[in-house]
């Protein structure tokens, strides 16, 4: 399980300090969103080798795990 929470206010501070930061949050997003789109369409076209197919399985299990903990822990 991922622990979401920074143990200590410091270092909550300095998440939120780097996050914002020219809005490093929203690019590393932004960032995420574009190789999600690019599986997406190797998914969509041509076959790929099969040991994508289980990298792409193993990572969206993974993300959907995160994602039910982060939902949550809030």
């Amino acid at each position: 399980k991922v622990i979401y929470d920074k143990i200590t206010d410091d270092g909550n501070q300095k998440a939120m300090e780097y996050l914002l930061k020219d809005k490093k949050g929203v690019r590393d997003i932004d960032a995420i969103i574009l190789e999600l789109k690019q599986i997406r369409r190797k998914l969509s076209g041509k076959r790929q080798p099969l040991p994508y197919y289980g990298r792409v399985d193993t990572l969206l299990e993974q993300m959907h795990d995160t994602l039910r903990d982060f939902n949550q822990s809030h």
